[in-house]
């Protein structure tokens, strides 16, 4: 598909034309249907591009307000967040998750430690309990989480999961 043929929205501020190219081949060239890219410098928007379609017939176009659950990007902001905060000296890699969120420790969690769930090796990789269809319900996966058992000794193994 060529660029031309796609429709893209949005600006670049001086000096970030390389990231709209590089926004235009993830259509041209990788196959996107949808995407949208918003960058801040300094407190300052100085990229903010949305192009393509939402869904794969490309009958509805992405816009600036299409909504979509970031899953993986989750996962690098809590662990710089988290990171951040151990350098400030208010989480402790090596302590037990539960200090931080008692009601973690709940269903033989209370050995699993911060530095379990930020290498993936804490052994809770999903939630039986959250029911079909509530992953937007905050107070349900919380609960869910809670609930679950580690599928292994906290430590011993490792798997990617989506509930970070």
């Amino acid at each position: 598909m060529r660029v031309h043929d796609i429709p893209i929205n949005g600006y670049c501020g001086e000096g970030f034309d390389a990231v709209r190219t590089e926004f235009e081949r993830n259509f041209a060239e990788r196959g996107e249907v949808g995407a949208s890219v918003c960058v801040y410098r300094g407190g300052e928007k100085v990229v903010d591009l949305w192009g393509g379609h939402v869904d794969l017939e490309r009958a509805q176009p992405w816009d600036e307000n299409t909504i979509v659950i970031m899953n993986s990007l989750a996962k690098s902001m809590s662990a710089l967040c988290t990171h951040i905060l151990i350098d400030r000296g208010a989480i402790d890699f090596d302590a037990p998750v539960a200090d931080y969120w008692p009601e973690f420790a709940q269903a033989g969690k209370a050995g699993i430690l911060v530095r379990h769930v930020l290498s993936h090796t804490c052994g809770v990789i999903y939630c039986d309990a959250a029911p079909p269809g509530s992953w937007f319900d905050w107070p349900v996966h919380i609960a869910a989480i809670e609930a679950q058992e580690p599928a292994w000794e906290p430590g011993t193994n490792g798997a990617y999961n989506s509930i970070n």
